[in-house]
């Protein structure tokens, strides 16, 4: 079973069409291509239930999710728009997804307990200390485990390089945890070290699906233009 399948998805804005997507399955992570303006950041919020699309559907783990509340799909977004609180702790930071879901202080103490054989030694070290001293390693850690301590379906990235100065750790941590997750990004170089499979968007429809050995072998204009330096021009 593919742990995120849409079908037939139509979004638009203002009357005009955003996306069109006859069919997209994953049962691995995923890494979205495309330039600025491409559908991308449309695609997550679709999936993450921040836009509401004109028809469709939206699977995750073969549950229907495409009419349910944002709260209610299971899903933890990282993007810009949900940073770091620098100002707080590192622990208030770890336990912000569940005190938004209602999560007693006991629930989320014993969240953090589950974590700790896993927590990198800087965040332990700094579990009660201001987020803001973080080193770029920390913040990255930190990200990715705050997206996981609600044990979520699906992760959605967003554009990370904007708001992640080591996505090297963040990716590799995402891998190890085993979650599914999908990033976003304009960058094929930074999405390559998350995943080996990839589609490409242009103007809100997937011109592509498959992995980076297939990539390279496209003579595609837009899709070699998207990859380069990769593809080397």
């Amino acid at each position: 079973m593919e742990r995120l399948v849409l079908k037939d998805i139509t979004l638009k804005y203002y009357g005009n069409p955003a996306l069109r997507i006859d069919e997209l399955k994953a049962d691995t992570p995923l890494g979205v291509l495309g330039c600025g303006g491409a559908g991308k950041s449309s695609l997550i919020k679709v999936i993450a239930g921040l836009e509401e699309i004109e028809s469709g559907e939206i699977y995750i783990n073969g549950r229907e999710v495409g009419s349910l509340a944002i709260k209610e799909r299971n899903i933890s977004l990282v993007s810009s728009r949900t940073p770091l609180m620098k100002r707080k702790s590192v622990y208030q930071n770890l336990v912000y997804p569940l005190k938004k879901r209602g999560v007693k202080r006991e629930g989320q103490k014993r969240a953090v307990k589950e974590l700790s054989a896993v927590l990198p030694e800087e965040l332990k070290e700094n579990l009660h200390k201001k987020s803001e001293i973080l080193s770029p390693q920390g913040v990255a850690a930190l990200l990715c485990f705050r997206a996981m301590i609600k044990k979520p379906d699906l992760i959605l990235v967003d554009e990370p390089h904007a708001f992640i100065e080591d996505f090297g750790c963040f990716a590799w941590l995402l891998k190890q945890s085993g979650v599914m997750f999908i990033v976003a990004s304009y960058d094929f170089e930074l999405l390559s070290l998350a995943t080996e499979r990839f589609i490409v968007i242009r103007r809100g429809e997937i011109i592509f699906g498959g992995e980076m050995t297939d990539i390279a072998a496209t003579d595609d204009k837009y899709i070699r233009a998207m990859c380069h330096p990769t593809l080397g021009g």
